[in-house]
């Protein structure tokens, strides 16, 4: 009799090339974005690796970083339950720096300026989102204003507070500050706090700035240039606070 033998030949799958996927599909985040990556389902381990080391092992095949940087490559090498081994595809990354966080300034009497150039802005009055999206802004009345600088889609950190107050003729002592005698025919006196109003400024009413001085002292006496008769505009300006109010010209 003649008796045969018959052999089997098990074929495993190539794993090169496996699928590996995203949060973000189109690989292109703002630093510090958060980031989750699947790999191919039904593996026993997953390495993960970014331009070509491991920095994660697991058995889920999921992996979350907020810390890629621009031109990261990030992989996994996919192990199966018969120890056949693969590595996904890979996905390289554009990753946007974060414009420098603004510091609010005034560079007219109405006008507020975020000091980092950005191709939009993001600026707030009280907490509430403002329609205006410009560097320079014309102030909305008294407030607590922040901005965060936008640059293809990516926000800077938010400013600091810059507190903006407009009174009428002579500024209340609650804000810290007196000016006397208001009119005045060309000299006065400014009161302040020296470690939080450090400069005043004085517009005329087209808003051309017509005189500025530093505040060195608590006691601060103003002698102005010859002037016409008027009402101009105050502008005492501090770190993160900035008064405004009218002076009258005799």
């Amino acid at each position: 009799m003649n008796s045969s033998t018959k052999k089997y030949l098990t074929l495993r799958p190539d794993l090169n090339g496996s699928s590996l996927t995203a949060s973000d599909a189109d690989l292109s985040i703002c630093s510090g974005d958060s980031v989750v990556f699947t790999a191919v389902s039904g593996m026993s381990t997953y390495s993960f690796l970014i331009n070509g080391n491991q920095i994660a092992s697991n058995t889920t095949g999921i992996y979350t970083t907020s810390s890629l940087a621009h031109g990261d490559a990030v992989s996994c090498e996919v192990t199966d339950s018969f120890s056949c081994s693969g590595v996904t595809d890979t996905l390289v990354w554009t990753v946007i720096d974060l414009p420098q966080t603004p510091v609010i300034s005034f560079i007219s009497p109405d006008s507020l300026n975020a000091s980092t150039p950005a191709s939009s802005y993001a600026w707030r009055k009280d907490g509430s989102l403002l329609s205006a999206n410009t560097q320079t802004i014309q102030a909305q009345g008294n407030g607590l204003y922040t901005v965060k600088a936008v640059e293809a889609g990516c926000a800077s950190g938010e400013s600091n507070p810059f507190e903006y107050i407009l009174f009428g003729m002579g500024a209340p002592e609650d804000s810290g500050i007196r000016i006397y005698p208001n009119p005045t025919q060309g000299l006065f006196t400014v009161e302040v706090d020296p470690a939080v109003y450090r400069s005043i400024f004085l517009y005329d009413g087209t808003g051309k700035e017509v005189y500025r001085e530093s505040l060195q002292q608590t006691v601060n006496e103003i002698k102005l240039p010859p002037l016409a008769k008027g009402l101009y505009i105050v502008h005492i300006s501090g770190t993160n606070r900035n008064v405004k109010t009218l002076l009258g010209i005799q």
